[in-house]
This record gives structure tokens, C-alpha cells and sequence, in this order.
């Protein structure tokens, strides 16, 4: 007899199920910011996500806009750096 799944569980199968459609709302999201300060967030994150799913190219790309559109003081700023330094070895 199958075990009865939880709220949890269904809930953990939905958030996996979305994920795809999670990624391009954050593509979009990035697409739409104007201020260099949210720029330099989008494409930061989306350098991230770029990396969880072992896409270096997608993710050095997006990593390289967060560095030429964050503010130095950003803490975006100084992990993209630190992502793109790591991805160089």
C-alpha cells in the first residue's frame, strides 16, 4: 500500500514541478529592472541559479553583467568577483 503523501510532501513535489517556470520568471524579472542597482541583483542571482544547474557558460555571463552593473559596495558585487575567480580555475 503507497504511503499517503503529507502537505509537505506535496507541497516539495509543486516546488520542483515549477522550478522551470520559476526560472524564466526570473529572466524576465532581470530583464525588467532599470536601475543599475537592481540589474546588478537580477543578473547576480541569476549567475547563481546559472550555476546550480552546472550552466558555467549562462552563469559567467550573468556573473559578468552583476560586476559591470553593481555598485562596488554591493555585496553582489564582491560575490561575483569571488564566483568569477573561482569559475577561472
Amino acid at each position: 500500500m503507497p504511503k499517503e503523501l503529507t502537505q509537505a510532501d506535496i507541497l516539495r513535489k509543486a516546488a520542483f514541478a515549477s522550478l522551470e517556470g520559476r526560472a524564466l520568471d526570473l529572466r524576465a524579472w532581470s530583464l525588467r529592472q532599470t536601475s543599475p542597482e537592481e540589474r546588478c541583483k537580477a543578473q547576480f542571482y541569476l549567475g547563481q541559479w546559472h550555476l546550480l544547474r552546472e550552466e558555467r557558460a549562462n552563469s559567467i555571463e550573468a556573473l559578468r553583467n552583476a560586476v559591470k552593473s553593481c555598485p562596488k559596495g554591493f555585496i553582489e558585487y564582491i560575490g561575483a568577483l569571488a564566483e568569477l575567480k573561482r569559475l577561472a580555475q
